[in-house]
């Protein structure tokens, strides 16, 4: 049910070729608001706009002039999705959705520990659980605002209870406010926010999807940064007629538009469509399209997640196999035995990284993978540009965390941490106060700074 494949918990299911994903299309700056956060009173305050912004993302990196991810004076660069790097861009626009105000820069608390030293910071509202429910399923920086971040979790057992919500923070995980009590709020909170949790759109961070199951089926959509949702799986889009259940598994933004989305389901599809079925929308989510997912995968798949690395090329990854299409889905092709949907792209050179439930994948176009040797098994990788972070979410050693230098992939560490209960679902990176955060099953929500 998770957007990995191979994580076995408690919970029991009731490019083409050229990499899409460095392309971009330049527009002029803009002057759309962003987000500062909540003050006082609990209400986001606004900043002028213009230039470009990069965007903390499930690692996917598109440059608009210039090297992918980096924005320079007059260029700009993105990264879509929800985990991944924060990059400030300057000047120019990334493609997709108009034009992106720039990235706030707001100091984090005094407080914050040593370099390496790892800190939970699990909202006091989400108990941790043992062995039934979910002490934390996901986490999200906010793309425009960094020092924002967002997690959703529960500690009520599966199925069909309900969670605890979704959680804001405005100081780097410091403090925690219940954040979903608008429209539709209490109808979120009977569902879990899972897979790729809260997905952030990185030229206007008050838009945001949340995919949600066992209560809240269906995906949801905020335009106020999270207080308040809709849902955008309606009898109208055919999608609760088509997918059992109305069940969504995991969703993709594009990082060349962020309002085209892909999905894949936690459930079969009904005919004249495959059983392993997929969707995607180009307008943010009001029309969707269904296509057939790959024809050797029989039906839906526990924890099978997607990765959109373009227009028109997207992966599927399952402990089944990763597969690839580079033509909406009409085609694919199986490239790698096994694979996890949270995607790292470097900013220092631009290979991307995958997880498997053997070892991390890398790939330099999105179509040819290769093992890394040595590699640990992993459900969620990600990087801050020198080191790259590996967990496996059924490690229940302790100590779930692996990393290696970029320089020198044949080498890798076991972190040492404090006890942590189980390996991670989700990572997030604020790359503009080097804090990666890692959103643990059972475990909590842990925070570190690394460099």
């Amino acid at each position: 049910m998770y957007r990995f494949a191979f994580v076995l918990i408690a919970l029991t299911a009731c490019t083409s070729s050229n990499d899409d994903a460095a392309a971009g299309s330049e527009s002029s700056g803009g002057g759309s608001d962003t987000n500062e956060g909540a003050g006082a009173s609990g209400q986001p305050s606004s900043s002028g706009a213009g230039g470009a912004a990069g965007h903390a993302g499930s690692g996917i990196v598109s440059g608009t002039g210039g090297q992918a991810g980096h924005g320079t004076a007059g260029q700009g660069g993105s990264s879509i999705g929800s985990g991944g790097m924060s990059q400030a861009g300057g000047g120019g626009n990334a493609g997709g959705g108009g034009g992106a105000p720039p990235v706030v820069i707001r100091a984090c608390p005094s407080g914050i520990a040593a370099v390496g030293t790892w800190e939970q910071i699990t909202p006091p509202q989400i108990p941790i659980v043992d062995k039934s429910g979910v002490g934390m399923v996901s986490v999200s920086v906010d793309p425009l605002d960094p020092a924002t971040v967002y997690t959703s979790g529960g500690h009520k057992p599966c199925c069909g209870n309900g969670s605890d919500g979704v959680f804001k923070s405005t100081d780097c995980g410091a403090t925690w406010v219940k954040w979903n009590t608008g429209t539709n709020g209490d109808k979120l909170d009977q569902g879990y926010v899972w897979g790729s949790g809260i997905v952030i759109n990185p030229h206007d961070s008050q838009i945001m999807y949340a995919e949600s199951g066992y209560g809240a089926e269906g995906l949801w959509k905020s335009t106020d940064g999270g207080v308040s949702w809709a849902q955008l799986f309606t009898p109208e889009t055919k999608i609760p007629d088509i997918v059992q259940y109305n069940f969504t598994q995991d969703l993709a933004m594009d990082p060349t538009d962020p309002n085209h989305l892909v999905v894949s389901f936690h459930a079969d599809c009904a005919k004249p469509y495959a059983a392993m079925c997929m969707a995607d929308s180009r307008d943010g989510g009001a029309t969707w399209r269904i296509f057939n997912g790959p024809p050797s995968i029989p039906s839906w798949t526990e924890g099978g997640g997607v990765i959109a690395l373009g227009e028109h090329t997207f992966l599927y990854v399952a402990f089944i196999g990763v597969y690839y299409t580079a033509d909406d889905g009409s085609k694919w092709e199986k490239v790698a035995d096994s694979g996890s949907s949270e995607l790292y792209r470097s900013p220092t050179d631009g290979k991307m990284y995958i997880g498997s439930g053997r070892d991390v994948l890398t790939s330099t176009d999105g179509h040819t993978w290769t093992s890394i040797p040595g590699s640990p098994a992993a459900t969620a990788v990600i990087g801050d540009g020198k080191t790259i972070f590996a967990s496996f979410g059924n490690d229940y050693t302790g100590q779930p965390f692996h990393s290696a230098t970029e320089s020198d992939l044949s080498t890798w560490t076991n972190v040492k941490t404090p006890q942590i209960k189980q390996g991670t679902s989700w990572f997030s990176y604020d790359a503009q106060h080097h804090i990666l955060y890692a959103a643990d099953l059972n475990g909590g929500l842990w925070r570190t700074v690394t460099q």
